[in-house]
């Protein structure tokens, strides 16, 4: 992440976790309040989300498809489910938020005056360690231009660049393990 931030394309990570000053979204949370005493901070998370999620065509308009966007998102909401809720990494499909923010999602997507849809890609198999794995390769990959300018002036971010590789390997020995993942409508699409 302090490799990455600052860089282009991972401003966008930062526009997503702009603090919301409103319960201007609270509506599409309902659901999560009943779940904040239990998992502590799914409520605001669920706002930030809602917020993010409605204002999606208006990040980025005309540099960045409504598929990558949404890709983004995708990502975003995983890394942010699991930094906050670590111990559910093996069984995502565990804690109730997670059909919370289906739930968010689905009541949002069903708005009429929503412009462009995002939809929720989840396969209850895949772990949120799996996702931060997909969003890390994701994210060298869109930055690499702007990395490559800069890695030649900075020697520590050698290490990064060899986690990211282990990481792409390990990847691409587990296809056949991770078709699943080649049948989402291209949201993980590198």
């Amino acid at each position: 992440k302090i490799i990455l931030d600052g860089l282009p394309e991972y401003k966008l990570y930062d526009n997503f976790n702009s603090t919301i000053s409103t319960d201007e979204y609270s509506y599409y949370c309902d659901v999560m309040k009943s779940f904040n005493n239990e998992y502590s901070g799914c409520f605001p998370l669920c706002q930030k989300f809602s917020k993010n999620l409605i204002e999606l065509s208006k990040i980025r308009p005309g540099t960045m498809s409504d598929i990558e966007r949404c890709r983004y998102f995708n990502l975003w909401l995983f890394h942010e489910v699991s930094e906050k809720f670590p111990n559910y990494d093996k069984n995502i499909y565990l804690p109730p938020i997670i059909i919370g923010f289906f739930s968010s999602w689905s009541l949002i997507n069903e708005t009429p005056t929503l412009k462009d849809k995002c939809y929720f890609t989840y396969i209850n198999s895949i772990t949120l360690s799996t996702w931060k794995k997909w969003k890390d390769v994701h994210d060298f990959f869109r930055n690499y231009d702007s990395l490559k300018k800069i890695f030649p002036l900075i020697k520590i971010n050698v290490p990064y660049i060899l986690n990211t590789l282990v990481i792409l390997k390990k990847y691409m020995e587990n296809i056949p393990r991770n078709a699943a993942v080649q049948t989402q409508e291209s949201v993980l699409k590198i």
